[in-house]
């Protein structure tokens, strides 16, 4: 009788699990709506006119160009000596988007900055909904995020750093949370894409360390350690 019992609970057990499931993930959906209509409000708004165009946007966006069509790293012989797969990735959005121009030619490139901005929002929205377990941790940390007056002046421009940033915040929602080492090693590779990106990312270095070696299991644990420093 006993297991009879169990049988027929058994299939509302799982439908009871099916609709937890929905109902922790609609709030999560409606939490990306709410940081991705934020981010295109306060950084979509007339991001093609402000802030002023500035001399590194030009420099960035014109060694972007030179990538694919001269086969160079930059126009012309004087440049900025930073690594150059921030440019690298504009370049591959020129080659993507085939030139096509939002009012001046500059414009595509403020395009470019707002995705990596809609991506970084949601990156801390999900490293602070991970980190905590709560949704409305990561939203609030997302809104402050999108709504600071410093980023909707200098997260708008084509600056090397807004792509340093998303890959940086890519490496820190790796390791947050249970962390396996294919999340070590996917870390690894975007914080190199962000030191490659602009070289000031390697200061983040030695604390996303000590991450790798404060999230992975003990038993694990030297060889992450070893191996994210590695790649």
């Amino acid at each position: 009788m006993s297991a009879v019992a169990v049988a027929l609970r058994a299939p509302a057990t799982a439908a009871t699990r099916v609709r937890e499931g929905r109902a922790r993930v609609k709030p999560l959906w409606v939490a990306i709506a709410f940081v991705v209509v934020i981010v295109l409000l306060t950084h979509g708004y007339n991001m093609l006119h402000f802030p002023y165009l500035e001399d590194d946007e030009g420099t960035y966006f014109s060694q972007g160009w030179a990538v694919f069509h001269l086969g160079k790293l930059a126009p012309y012989t004087y440049f900025y000596d930073h690594a150059p797969l921030g440019w690298i990735q504009i370049a591959l959005w020129q080659a993507l988007t085939f030139d096509h121009r939002i009012e001046y030619a500059m414009g595509s490139g403020r395009i470019l900055m707002l995705l990596f901005q809609l991506g970084s929002a949601l990156l801390v929205l999900a490293i602070g909904r991970r980190a905590t377990g709560r949704i409305s941790v990561g939203v609030f940390a997302a809104t402050i995020f999108s709504l600071s007056a410093f980023g909707i002046f200098y997260h708008r421009r084509i600056l090397l750093d807004n792509i340093a940033t998303f890959w940086l915040l890519l490496s820190i929602y790796m390791l947050v949370g249970r962390v396996t080492l294919r999340r070590v090693w996917i870390s690894a590779a975007a914080i190199g894409v962000a030191v490659l990106s602009k070289e000031v990312a390697i200061a983040a270095l030695p604390a996303l360390a000590i991450l790798v070696a404060r999230q992975v299991p003990r038993p694990s644990r030297p060889f992450a350690v070893i191996g994210w420093l590695g790649l």
